[in-house]
């Protein structure tokens, strides 16, 4: 009897510790695993940043447009209730949306307001062309159809494709109000800046047109609320 009950402690010591082994040898892979991925996020976002500088360079912004629209466009996206993941999809989309712009002559981009015939069909195309480089990465979020669909409106009156309203995603109604009000509040060659307050005017008169008119109104909410 006692030679039995020592076996059988020998082998549950040995279970025991054969489970310890596998909790530690997991807990080793799950954290290597978590390495991993913050390696691969890492990398990503590198390459984000890289992107969004050439955009940058080659389109008409001020030095950090990108990140200032990734950071209203978040801003409102919370705002909306949007969750933490859905904002993090928009932070990305905001660094890389002018992308396509890659593809365009920097002598138009120099005059996009005065653009007819062939030279704006050239120039509406970009966010196709931005869609076309992203859809060959896999996000976890839709970037290339948000960056497809920046440039549409509200009321049917954008580009590339012309849909409108609900038909186009949140974040990509987000995001034009986002541009919008930073394109608005920044010097251009052929305009002066606004002020915040001019600004937020000009987009609630182009609320139901151009804007969807919840994301208006709590991007007017949310600066409102800090000034």
């Amino acid at each position: 009897m006692f030679i039995e009950i020592y076996q059988k402690t020998i082998e549950l010591k040995l279970i025991a510790e054969q489970l310890k082994a596998d909790i530690a040898r997991r807990e080793r892979m799950e954290a290597d695993l978590r390495e991993s991925h913050a390696k691969l996020e890492r990398n990503l976002r590198g390459a984000i940043d890289v992107i969004s500088e050439m955009a940058e360079r080659k389109g008409p912004y001020a030095p950090g447009h990108h990140q200032r629209v990734a950071a209203l466009a978040s801003a409102i996206a919370r705002e909306m209730g949007l969750t933490d993941f859905q904002v993090q999809g928009i932070e990305l989309a905001a660094a890389v949306y002018d992308i396509g712009l890659m593809d365009i002559p920097i002598e138009l981009l120099q005059d996009i307001d005065n653009l007819v015939g062939v030279k704006l069909v050239m120039y509406q195309g970009y966010p196709q062309a931005g869609h076309d480089i992203l859809k060959k990465i896999e996000f976890p979020w839709p970037i290339a159809d948000i960056v497809l669909q920046h440039r549409e409106r509200y009321d049917g009156s954008g580009f590339p494709r012309g849909i409108k309203g609900a038909d186009i995603l949140i974040k990509a109604r987000i995001l034009a109000v986002a541009d919008a009000v930073e394109d608005l509040t920044v010097h251009r060659s052929y305009r002066n800046a606004l002020p915040m307050d001019e600004a937020l005017a000009v987009i609630a008169n182009r609320s139901g047109s151009l804007y969807d008119p919840d994301v208006v109104s709590a991007c007017q909410k949310l600066i409102k609320r800090k000034t």
